[in-house]
């Protein structure tokens, strides 16, 4: 590194660095301009969106839909979620215990301690 500094003469580094800014100049009023496009598009869209959602959620179709139909499905299928996944993590459970118990007390290592089988 030492050697190219001395090879190179300061005058190009001294133009290297302004063409560096320049250029960074150059790349900050672009993406200035970028996002402040981007910002003025979400800020006329975004309010239409939402007035929209909002419309949709408070129609009378959508509320009679949710109490008739949602409601019901959820009350009848939330009860049964945590014993089903807690039953799907046993059986996995189940299923690795047995794999290495088949496989032998040799495979088992400090496993064997946590299974009692050692």
């Amino acid at each position: 590194p030492f050697l190219v500094f001395g090879v190179i003469p300061k005058q190009v580094w001294l133009l290297i660095g302004k063409f560096a800014e320049k250029c960074a100049r150059i790349a900050g009023r672009v993406l200035s301009n970028i996002s402040s496009g981007v910002y003025a598009i979400l800020h006329l869209v975004l309010p239409k969106i939402r007035d929209f959602v909002v419309a949709t959620l408070q129609h009378p179709f959508t509320q009679a839909f949710y109490n008739r139909v949602v409601v019901p499905l959820w009350s009848m299928s939330t009860p049964w979620v945590l014993p089903a996944m807690t039953a799907a993590i046993a059986v996995s459970c189940g299923a690795a215990v047995k794999e290495k118990v088949a496989a032998g007390s040799a495979t088992l290592g400090q496993d064997a301690l946590l299974l009692g089988l050692g």
